[in-house]
């Protein structure tokens, strides 16, 4: 219906854009830095959180939402990608302040700058 060319996994879908370098890839223990900007599907286009390469989020990833624990281990350092995750891997019936209504698919653009296992 969005015209989306993404893998499926687990059903959270995600797109590489930029494969990143090397040969490993982050697990839940990894502390993760990244680079990212998140919208809800269907939304006016707003972006209702990111991170920047100068000030990434930086984060075990088992402390992250569901969704982003399925996504994130698909890139390499230096990624660069977008996930499209479901609601109930995201923030559920209930959403997340004004900015996310409940049952919102969400939609980051991510870059994996960094992570340590």
């Amino acid at each position: 219906e969005n015209n989306i060319i993404a893998l499926n996994d687990q059903g959270v879908y995600y797109e590489i854009v930029e494969e990143g370098t090397g040969s490993e890839y982050p697990t839940l223990n990894s502390l993760v830095s990244m680079a990212y900007s998140g919208k809800v599907m269907n939304g006016n286009g707003s972006i209702f959180d990111s991170a920047t390469a100068t000030n990434p989020l930086k984060r075990q990833l088992f402390d992250l939402i569901l969704g982003w624990r399925v996504g994130i281990p698909k890139f390499k350092k230096g990624g660069k990608g977008t996930l499209y995750i479901p609601s109930g891997y995201g923030y559920g019936v209930f959403g997340s302040g004004n900015a996310i209504p409940g049952n919102s698919i969400l939609i980051f653009d991510v870059e994996l700058l960094d992570f340590t296992n």
